[in-house]
């Protein structure tokens, strides 16, 4: 039931595969042919729409959910927390990977999105943790 409603969670080196760098600057990783995982700072724009307009209208999330005028259509599949090795914060969290260059090399940075707000912050490699990715189209 769980991977049929909220998908796939994914390791960072999973979600990065062989960590190559298009010719577009962005890292294709785990997503299908022409796509790619999104960054740091593409997340952290979202913040403008906040939480609600992001989290899809849903009883899988405890408070029933946001409004989902963004059409991302959030739900809360939680994460699978490695160093516990359990899974942790479903119906009241979904987390995702995001990429970020600050260092001049591709790092991971993880995106928290609660029931009041979204939260994206660096996170280390040997992070052990399984999280959503989702793919952004590149522009042709």
């Amino acid at each position: 039931y769980n991977l049929a409603t909220y998908g796939h969670l994914y390791t960072w080196q999973a979600a990065i595969k062989d960590g190559s760098v298009n010719a577009y600057g962005h890292v294709p990783g785990i997503c299908p042919a022409g796509w790619y995982l999104p960054t740091k700072e593409q997340y952290e724009g979202l913040n403008t729409y906040g939480p609600d307009a992001l989290r899809a209208t849903s009883s899988l999330w405890i408070d029933g959910g946001g409004t989902n005028t963004t059409g991302f259509t959030a739900l809360p599949g939680g994460k699978y927390a490695g160093a516990l090795d359990r899974y942790e914060d479903m119906t009241i969290k979904d987390y995702y990977w995001s990429t970020s260059n600050a260092t001049g090399s591709i790092t991971p940075a993880e995106v928290e999105l609660t029931m009041h707000c979204l939260i994206v912050k660096d996170v280390q490699t040997s992070n052990p943790n399984g999280y959503s990715i989702r793919c952004i189209k590149e522009k042709e």
